[in-house]
């Protein structure tokens, strides 16, 4: 089975994590590296952002319920991202949009769910 590049992959996280089906709409945005924890350890996670074109929204997907999900003005997700190269990418994306008269970009910003 061949590899996904990292738009699809980027396609196929937006689809697990928040049923957003989508198409890539821009090269590579920006990159960033951050500690992730998961089963009681720390790891390097590279991150590489995307611009995706948003074709459907579907209630039903992998991730239902394990995340806290937001649809806000790309200016207001930039506020609320933890990683500060997110928060300059998410920008950078409002600038190009406004520079290429696309309109406003909407971003969905989304985090796991604390678990008691």
């Amino acid at each position: 089975m061949k590899e996904k590049s990292a738009a699809e992959s980027a396609v196929q996280e937006a689809w697990e994590e928040g049923g957003i089906e989508s198409r890539v709409s821009s090269a590579l945005l920006g990159q960033y590296s951050y500690s992730k924890s998961e089963f009681e350890a720390n790891h390097a996670a590279d991150v590489l952002a995307f611009s995706l074109e948003v074709t459907r929204l579907s209630k039903n997907y992998p991730e239902r319920g394990q995340r806290d999900h937001l649809w806000t003005a790309a200016e207001t997700a930039a506020d609320l991202v933890e990683e500060k190269t997110l928060t300059t990418i998410i920008h950078a994306l409002v600038d190009h949009r406004t520079l290429s008269s696309a309109g406003k970009s909407l971003v969905s910003v989304s985090k796991h769910k604390n678990r008691s």
